[in-house]
């Protein structure tokens, strides 16, 4: 898919909140699928960034000590972690309940630069919360 849209002509590549591991009927999966930042998926990720010029974003799972995970959303260009931003605002509404196996961040995300435009860092429910876009 890098490829496919560095060809195209795209200099940002957003890929889908848990592009890894995301299934309603199995809300453990996240667990089941969380990796640490070196593992695999996103070192394969990272190697293939390098063989482009995309900025790529995308979210990943990450293993917490209590148990739980982070969902944390990931910048990378040029084959390195750029910019990160573990998510906020957890949804726990209806059937959902993220913060059974979610762990929230506590960092305002930063802005990442890509062909001299500033792209602020959101993912999923935290875009309901104009104040983190307000301090964007």
């Amino acid at each position: 898919l890098m490829a496919q849209a560095q060809q195209q002509g795209a200099r940002l590549l957003v890929l889908p909140e848990g592009v890894l591991a995301r299934d309603i009927t199995d809300p453990d999966l996240v667990l089941k699928a969380a990796q640490p930042l070196d593992g695999p998926f996103l070192t394969q990720m990272l190697a293939a960034s390098r063989e482009n010029t995309l900025t790529t974003m995308m979210t990943v799972h990450v293993p917490t000590p209590d148990g739980r995970a982070l969902n944390v959303l990931v910048a990378m260009r040029n084959g390195e972690i750029i910019a990160r931003y573990d998510k906020l605002h957890l949804y726990d509404a209806f059937a959902m309940q993220e913060s059974r196996n979610v762990t929230a961040g506590n960092e305002v995300p930063p802005l990442v630069e890509v062909d001299g435009m500033k792209v602020g860092l959101m993912t999923c429910y935290d875009i309901r919360f104009p104040e983190l876009a307000r301090r964007l």
